[in-house]
């Protein structure tokens, strides 16, 4: 009971984890790999100090520092696998906004992509956090998350079509259409969360 108390109180930041690696596309977050060394106090004609406290001459070696790496981006197999997903998502938003009718006052095809892709990105999010950490799992997430649900929904196309409202006259639906976006796809992504953990823990009974 202990464990299972336990496991579920790190629930949410395992979750926080993966939306962080969806967002940043890195299998974890990014370390620097090498840290500043601070250099020896220097005397007043600028060589080593002594032992006792004098000051030595100063040494000839006037090379600066060798440079240290940064932070590192995400292997060439991972952005492989985002490029992929990336380009299925797209496709398939570009499917999705062909069979739905255009209609200039109220943009139904991008509302209910990024609704869709809301809803299952809180389903990813918690069948990630709930799954033993492993390769495979990175893919998935990568894949799925990252890439697929990224290019599926677009905040870009939400942002021109309130402006492209607001140009036309209709400022009411301006207004309500954006708001109405963000609200229906928070609540869509709880539900997929909701749903996610669900399914997640009947799998490990």
């Amino acid at each position: 009971m202990d464990r299972r108390r336990h496991a579920r109180a790190g629930l949410p930041s395992r979750a926080a984890g993966v939306l962080h690696g969806i967002h940043c596309g890195a299998s974890r977050p990014p370390t620097a790999t090498a840290r500043h060394r601070r250099p020896p106090l220097a005397g007043p004609s600028g060589g080593r100090p002594a032992v006792g406290g004098g000051v030595t001459e100063p040494s000839g070696d006037h090379s600066p520092p060798a440079p240290t790496r940064g932070i590192t981006w995400p292997h060439r197999r991972s952005a492989g696998v985002v490029f992929v997903g990336g380009t299925l998502g797209t496709a398939a938003r570009a499917a999705l906004l062909a069979a739905v009718p255009y209609d200039a006052t109220w943009p139904l095809g991008v509302f209910v992509a990024n609704a869709l892709g809301s809803f299952l990105l809180g389903l990813l999010v918690m069948v990630v956090a709930r799954s033993t950490r492993s390769r495979r799992i990175e893919n998935l997430r990568l894949l799925l998350g990252t890439g697929v649900l990224g290019g599926f929904t677009t905040y870009s196309a939400l942002a021109a079509d309130t402006v492209a409202l607001a140009s036309e006259g209709s400022l009411i639906e301006a207004v309500v259409y954006p708001l109405a976006s963000v609200i229906i796809g928070a609540a869509a992504a709880v539900l997929g969360m909701v749903m996610g953990n669900t399914v997640a823990s009947g799998g490990r009974r």
